[in-house]
């Protein structure tokens, strides 16, 4: 089996949020350098992971891709991991 997990399995609730966080700027020293990037995917209301998460990927470069996702409880910025023949210089 390609997919070992079976992502059916775990389907995510469907959540009303009346109230989304402010991104969070601190919470990821390397969010600061794509904070356009950031800002435009958080502003879409584009809840696409786990219920509660912004997410988003993009090129930063020659062979580099960069991406993160954002909390709307409480707008903190994670890294996602793309593997490291990916990484960004800036994420290093």
């Amino acid at each position: 089996d390609l997919y070992p997990v079976n992502f059916k399995k775990f389907p995510a609730d469907d959540v009303t949020l009346t109230k989304r966080a402010t991104l969070d700027f601190s919470s990821n020293e390397s969010a600061k350098y794509f904070k356009t990037r950031i800002t435009e995917a958080y502003a879409s209301n584009r809840i696409d992971f786990a219920s509660y998460y912004i997410s988003v990927i993009f090129g930063c470069g020659a062979s580099c891709i960069a991406g993160f996702i954002m909390d709307v409880r409480d707008g903190k910025i994670y890294d996602l991991p793309l593997g490291e023949e990916n990484s960004c210089l800036f994420a290093e």
